[in-house]
């Protein structure tokens, strides 16, 4: 693993996507070890939709850590690797699981979207994703398939959802426009040192 995620096979990707690929390269390895480990379990349970759904996420990631080797650029990814984080968990939204506890792992979205696709491009994902668990939450047409939650359950989920999210936008807009700032020295020292090579030339050819 050390030697997959080595900076040097993104040489001729910029800091920050290197950055970014590496550590969604970290959490798919650590992903799949819970993924599979539950597919086997479902599948032993007689839960082969769930056990189909979770092996089938833990190919997916095995795809996403040798597509994220590419050079090129991977949004469409990033956006499908949202959208599966989206489906698994409104399926556990749904399921509940011993007192409606797996809807907690819904708290890790917010992170996982502002990290892959930044502030203005995450943000969107989000407010649809949080809107989702909402209409399971409601469950407007009583499908009984819906894990029943109570209003308390409802409410302070909600309120620390939307924190989570807060806080996660608020650290990524200060990281990305201290990120641009910190472009705009090295390219004002770029232009420098290339003005003053400039100079030093001229002044030596005189």
């Amino acid at each position: 693993l050390k030697r997959f995620i080595d900076p040097e096979a993104f040489a001729s990707l910029e800091a920050e996507e290197q950055r970014r690929r590496l550590l969604l390269l970290l959490f798919c390895s650590i992903a799949l070890i819970p993924l599979f480990l539950y597919a086997i379990v479902d599948f032993r349970q007689g839960n082969l939709f769930e056990s189909m759904v979770e092996g089938g996420a833990g190919i997916y990631l095995l795809y996403c850590m040798a597509t994220l080797r590419s050079p090129g650029k991977i949004e469409w990814v990033y956006k499908t690797f949202l959208a599966i984080g989206v489906f698994l968990f409104g399926i556990l939204a749904i399921d509940g699981g011993e007192h409606g506890s797996k809807v907690y792992y819904s708290f890790v979205y917010p992170t996982i979207a502002f990290f892959l696709l930044g502030t203005r491009k995450g943000l969107p994902w989000v407010i649809g994703f949080s809107l989702g668990l909402l209409i399971i939450f409601i469950n407007p047409t009583d499908y009984h398939g819906i894990n029943p939650y109570s209003i308390d359950v409802v409410i302070r989920f909600c309120v620390v959802f939307t924190l989570i999210s807060f806080l996660n936008y608020s650290y990524e807009w200060v990281r990305e426009n201290t990120q641009r700032d910190l472009e705009r020295e090295k390219d004002k020292l770029r232009k420098a040192t290339l003005q003053a090579n400039a100079a030093n030339k001229a002044k030596s050819d005189f």
